[in-house]
């Protein structure tokens, strides 16, 4: 576990655990409790006199992703949710129930866990997501998503064109009607001329 992972580190090091379900005992805490660990080797004059380990209530910084006007999701490398709004879906590899973003989501799961953190459309959901990697290593170990429904993503641009269309209509009808009521004026000037001459 996580004290084998840190007692090896060099001094100054920092052991950083999965974002996983606190275990008891064997078993999965009740309710949840997800946490992170840290861990750090003290050395003192090159000597190792053990590990600090601390627990981090993850919790506290995992809640906030619920209260954005999007869906928001925390995935890990595999796609499992860490967080998700509806409490079912979370912790797929910890409970056990293989729940995925692959299973909800497969184009994107396939883009997302291939690296690619572009935008992704697939006509009815728009995903954006960022690859969160921590220092010292090379790949991502989560990644934030952001859905929404493309109708609100590409609605108020798609308004915006029909706006626009309609006020260019508007503005070639009106300009029309504008010439061609100074187009009769004219030509009846001119046609009173003619006659007077």
């Amino acid at each position: 576990g996580y004290f084998t992972s840190s007692i090896g580190l060099p001094e100054g090091a920092l052991f950083i655990s999965a974002l996983d379900l606190n275990v008891e005992q064997g078993k999965i805490e009740e309710p949840h409790k997800p946490v992170i660990r840290y861990a750090t080797p003290v050395f003192i004059d090159g000597t190792l006199y053990g590990i600090v380990i601390t627990n981090v209530l993850a919790e506290n910084f995992l809640a906030p992703l619920g209260q954005d006007i999007a869906d928001l999701y925390l995935v890990d490398k595999n796609g499992y949710y860490l967080y998700n709004d509806n409490q079912s879906k979370r912790w797929g590899r910890d409970l056990e129930t293989g729940i995925t973003l692959a299973q909800d989501y497969p184009a994107f799961s396939q883009h997302l866990i291939a690296g690619d953190t572009q935008p992704f459309n697939n006509g009815e959901l728009f995903f954006a997501s960022t690859a969160i990697t921590l220092t010292g290593e090379t790949s991502p170990r989560w990644y934030l998503v952001s859905q929404l429904s493309a109708k609100n993503v590409f609605g108020p641009a798609n308004r915006a064109l029909l706006v626009g269309f309609a006020i260019m209509i508007f503005t070639a009808l009106a300009g029309a009607l504008i010439t061609n009521t100074a187009f009769r004026s004219t030509l009846s000037a001119v046609s009173n001329l003619t006659e007077a001459a």
